[in-house]
């Protein structure tokens, strides 16, 4: 059930509620990638600070996405925004989700 929350969770506030705002200038300043990837851990780590108190999990939420999303904004930067981009985004993210849900 966690590993449920956790991509839903993720798939909403990754694309739903991130808003314009945060997608454009998410690349362009360090402090908005930063409190976008805190808000984003601090959402998705939820159930492991609520049911285990464990915050383990939202570290490293927090640094995996921000080095993602960082790496993601300088691959556009280099070589333009292109299709398959978001899609490795994305599976990256997931499957540092998976590998939580798997070590903890």
């Amino acid at each position: 059930m966690i590993l449920y929350y956790m991509i839903l969770s993720h798939l909403l506030y990754d694309f739903h509620w991130q808003g314009q705002f945060v997608g454009t200038y998410k690349s362009k300043n360090l402090f908005v990638l930063f409190i976008h990837c805190l808000t984003y851990a601090m959402f998705v780590g939820l159930p492991y600070v609520l049911l285990y108190n464990n915050y383990y999990p939202l570290i490293i939420l927090l640094v995996s996405h921000s080095v993602i999303d960082d790496c993601k904004s300088r691959l556009i930067k280099l070589f333009g925004e292109k299709f398959w981009m978001l899609y490795v985004d994305q599976a990256f993210h997931l499957a540092f989700i998976v590998a939580i849900y798997i070590a903890y």
